[in-house]
């Protein structure tokens, strides 16, 4: 929908503002939350009303543990064909780009945190195409209370339709909201 341009003297109406409001980039979805659980589910959360979806998590794990994102239909977790790939620079010792990456196929999802026990972790994963039967693209951007900058891509590359995702750690628990988001189509 095409902006209006209101001109002095003219009235804004509730229509337009209903219109304008309904309208918006990001359209809230649905909310998960955890304490000291095996994983937070998100289900339900993905539909053909949007193509590509924002995921904002603020979590904290009980252990040194990576923690990943995995697609499911229902209550059920997809468990094959995750690939990962993604670096890390330490901001405080400075240095190199380190790379790091799932090595082919896994299926234990597509990794969004290198994560330690020092605080809260913050995420931010774009996901492309989960309800299609298509391939399935994640793009996350995460910081931890740990000194270090992370840039994480994935994909689920097998024809899945996803209505939900997992959150789930290699090893301990987690405690903490996540947050998924569409981005409305024009």
């Amino acid at each position: 929908m095409a902006v209006k341009t209101f001109v002095a003297s003219e009235v804004l109406t509730s229509s337009d503002t209903n219109t304008y409001l309904a309208n918006s980039g990001l359209v809230y979805i649905a909310t998960g939350t955890g304490s000291s659980s095996a994983s937070i589910p998100v289900n339900g959360c993905f539909s053909s009303t949007f193509d590509n979806y924002v995921v904002v998590a603020s979590l904290t794990n009980s252990v040194n543990s990576q923690i990943r994102i995995k697609l499911r239909n229902g209550t059920t977790n997809k468990s094959a064909n995750y690939y990962w790939g993604g670096f890390y620079f330490d901001m405080v010792g400075g240095g190199a780009l380190n790379g790091e990456g799932s090595g082919g196929a896994v299926t234990t999802g597509v990794r969004v945190i290198a994560y330690n026990t020092n605080g809260v972790s913050n995420i931010v994963t774009q996901i492309g195409t989960p309800f299609t039967t298509t391939r399935t693209t994640f793009a996350t951007q995460v910081q931890s209370t740990e000194p270090y900058f992370r840039i994480f891509n994935g994909l689920q590359d097998e024809a899945y339709s996803a209505t939900g995702i997992d959150v789930i750690p290699d090893s301990g628990t987690i405690s903490g909201t996540v947050v998924v988001y569409g981005y409305r189509k024009a």
